[in-house]
């Protein structure tokens, strides 16, 4: 025999305990896969059922507490495993019971225990092979709906996400009458998009559907998958001559919602609501992707016009009102120009700021290997330190973006300065457990309430600061993939600690 199973459980139910037994060794003597556990009654039987697994269930016909027809019949809608009723009584007219039941095998026990043992390996053989193929199918269908989310994440329009959407559902779940309508803002309807051949060769041209009396916008509204065994039952139905009988409602959150239809009543079941369910979700994933990159790029657009005006517009009569400034100066003597110095000053450095987080970020062919007490140092020279002291306690390279490395310097040189004061002590060196730098001053540090709003473009704690200084450090920091930590140093004042620089 070929074996499919290494063993073979069974539970076998008879009145008669000594035949239990006997019937328990005859048939492990027959078959050494077979592992027979016994019960007196249905409801012991059941007992059994509910606490263990089993490949096959035995009953005999009389059973204390009900016969064995209707113990097998109820087991059908439980389990599904093969069933046999083995009994005294004539195979006529309880054969056909048993069957219509639900029963496998119908057995007298006058044929004996090798011809169970027989029927028992065959039934128990075939319903191995039935959930193998069932389950190699199953595997193919995921497999097949995880390529179809990679298409449907490259698609470049809603159009085409629909499309590829009533594709899979043809190709990979067999769902063959399949129309993805999505909500239109400007009509208020729920708009076909994308339908299979077969959808139209089973009921024409889709509608479009608008809020009101249809099972499509019913299903939409509520949004839970569904299926709807007869239409022609349904009263929302929308075209009482339809020639669809079975409908499949898959949503698709607030975007739509993908419909499957077929001319055959109760086709779709639980497996193809379960599957349908995986594949509108993944189509949800591709629209909701598509809707952030659509926002993004009017973002970047928005962003592009500010850079222009930052850059040009504004910096023109900046330049105009400095140049007059020096003017003024060699005509007369006033203690109001100085200010004026300072406000123009405080109008460059915020431009400045301004544009460096506008800048687009990394990117590999800008990345390499940079050496931080060089970048370190000539950053320190940019910036007014005052009587401030630089120690570089590392001989670390990094590959990084070299230009926007000297940014991050000098907004956590310049950061030191103005909270530490004109003498401070700022420390550059390497992480000692993981990939990393950090920079260090021994100035007053972070007060606890202010740490969580740090990185806050426009939150300041100096006075007459922008705010914007530690919101590039952290735009610089999230364009190369670290992360940044700030923590106590070792002598108070702030360390911020630039975690997963990558080495050389």
């Amino acid at each position: 025999m070929n074996a499919t199973r290494e063993t073979v459980r069974i539970l076998h139910v008879d009145a008669d305990p000594e035949f239990a037994d006997e019937a328990r060794k005859r048939l492990e003597d027959e078959d050494d896969r077979f592992e027979v556990v016994t019960a007196t009654s249905a409801q012991g039987g059941r007992d059994r059922l509910a606490t263990d697994e089993f490949d096959c269930a035995v009953s005999g016909y009389e059973l204390p507490d009900e016969d064995g027809i209707s113990f097998l019949g109820e087991l059908h809608d439980d389990v599904a495993i093969p069933l046999a009723l083995y009994t005294d009584r004539g195979t006529g007219a309880t054969a056909a019971d048993a069957l219509d039941a639900g029963v496998t095998e119908c057995l007298p026990k006058r044929f004996g225990f090798e011809l169970l043992a027989a029927r028992i390996a065959d039934a128990v053989d075939g319903c191995c092979a039935d959930r193998s193929t069932a389950r190699e199918e199953r595997e193919r269908q995921l497999e097949a709906l995880h390529t179809s989310m990679r298409a449907l994440l490259t698609a470049d329009d809603r159009a085409a996400v629909a499309s590829i959407g009533v594709e899979a559902a043809n190709d990979v779940l067999g769902l063959k009458g399949g129309t993805v309508y999505l909500y239109d803002d400007a009509e208020a309807a729920l708009v076909p998009v994308a339908s299979t051949e077969a959808a139209i060769d089973l009921a024409g041209a889709p509608p479009t559907y608008t809020r009101g009396e249809s099972i499509t916008w019913r299903a939409y509204e509520r949004g839970v998958a569904g299926a709807i065994d007869d239409v022609r039952d349904d009263p929302n139905v929308h075209n009482e001559e339809t020639t669809i009988r079975s409908q499949l409602n898959l949503p698709l959150d607030d975007h739509g919602i993908l419909v499957v239809g077929s001319t055959e009543p109760s086709v779709f079941d639980e497996h193809d609501v379960a599957l349908g369910g995986v594949l509108a979700r993944n189509v949800v994933v591709a629209l909701e992707q598509l809707d952030r990159e659509r926002e993004l790029t009017r973002k970047n657009e928005r962003l592009e016009e500010f850079t222009s005006v930052v850059s040009h517009d504004l910096r023109n009569p900046l330049g105009v009102a400095m140049g007059r400034l020096e003017l003024a100066r060699e005509e007369c003597s006033s203690e109001h120009l100085a200010d004026v110095d300072r406000a123009l000053s405080r109008i460059e450095t915020l431009l400045e700021e301004l544009l460096a987080l506008t800048r687009e970020g990394t990117s590999g062919d800008s990345v390499e290997s940079v050496a931080l007490a060089t970048v370190a140092d000539r950053c320190w020279r940019t910036v007014e330190t005052v009587d401030a002291t630089l120690v570089v306690e590392s001989d670390l390279s990094i590959r990084a973006n070299r230009s926007q490395l000297r940014q991050l310097f000098e907004n956590l040189f310049r950061n030191a300065v103005e909270h530490g004061g004109g003498a401070v002590t700022v420390t550059v060196g390497k992480l000692d457990d993981e990939p990393g730098f950090y920079v260090a001053d021994d100035g007053p540090g972070v007060a606890s309430e202010a740490r969580d709003r740090i990185f806050e473009s426009g939150y300041s704690t100096a006075a007459g600061g922008t705010g914007l200084g530690l919101a590039i450090v952290q735009r610089v920091v999230d364009d190369h993939g670290w992360e940044i930590r700030l923590c106590e140093g070792r002598c108070g004042g702030a360390r911020f600690e630039i975690v997963g620089a990558e080495l050389p």
